[in-house]
């Protein structure tokens, strides 16, 4: 359906180009009947109204055009109303340019301050004993950033777990989204048990804590191996300035037998 769209054109022509440019419409060049137009009118859809623009400085018509991908520039290139071609390549430029800013990186570290638990355990065969685990995260980067904490528990003796001991694994404790400088405390009271005590009486659990910039990478720290293997510290690493630290260390807490 074609409907009268708005105010005529001031400059009758024919064989012009046209391009949006800033949000108007350019209508440049063209043939009158008996030369070739240098002629620049600017339409604005909002008010209905037309202004002359810029001339183009070489008159022409019949020209191949483009606009860019800035919505900024309007390229009229060549001519040939009267049968002999152009070379002529004339760009109009309808705003100031603002270049694209590069943009900056910024410095991602997240970090393990604190990693508190229970000296020992005090344990029957299959009953548990409780103690709480603290773990301080910090965002020590220049940004808000998102903050994953995750705990790995190897059990008394290690990954074959002999004495039948839980926690053991790795748990995703949660993200928080930090400013700058700031601080996600998380507090876990796992149930120490073993089904054997007394094979593990004096071993230590192995706490190993973990932050994590952006909490993205759980997939890669989610099993004893990949801890402490080193693949999940590799995987921390390619998105957090500060790996130093990322990771906190305990022995504890320390398997104390009792009597059946």
């Amino acid at each position: 359906v074609w409907l009268a769209a708005g105010a005529s054109i001031p400059t009758a022509r024919s064989n012009a180009i046209a391009g949006v440019c800033g949000g108007d419409i350019y209508v440049v060049g063209g043939y009158n009947g008996s030369s070739n137009l240098s002629a620049n009118d600017r339409y604005d859809p909002i008010s209905n109204s037309w202004s002359a623009s810029l001339a183009k400085p070489t008159p022409a018509s019949e020209m191949a055009s483009t606009t860019v991908t800035s919505g900024a520039e309007i390229y009229a290139i060549g001519n040939g109303i009267f049968g002999a071609g152009s070379a002529v390549n004339e760009r109009f430029t309808c705003a100031i340019l603002t270049p694209t800013p590069t943009p900056t990186t910024g410095l991602h570290d997240a970090g393990i301050s604190r990693l508190g638990g229970p000296s020992s355990v005090r344990l029957r065969p299959g009953i548990a004993d409780s103690g709480r685990i603290t773990i301080v995260a910090a965002n020590g980067g220049d940004h808000s950033d998102m903050v994953g904490v995750y705990v790995a528990f190897l059990p008394p003796g290690g990954t074959q777990n002999f004495g039948g001991c839980s926690p053991s694994g790795v748990v995703n404790l949660g993200a928080l989204n930090l400013l700058p400088g700031n601080k996600l405390t998380v507090k876990a009271d796992p149930p120490w048990q073993c089904a054997d005590p007394a094979a593990m009486d004096g071993v230590s659990w192995t706490i190993k804590a973990i932050a994590d910039a952006h909490g993205d990478d759980f997939a890669s720290c989610s099993t004893l191996q990949q801890v402490f293997s080193g693949q999940c510290s590799a995987a921390l690493a390619d998105d957090d300035n500060g790996t130093a630290t990322n990771t906190l260390i305990r022995a504890r807490p320390k398997v104390v037998a009792l009597s059946p």
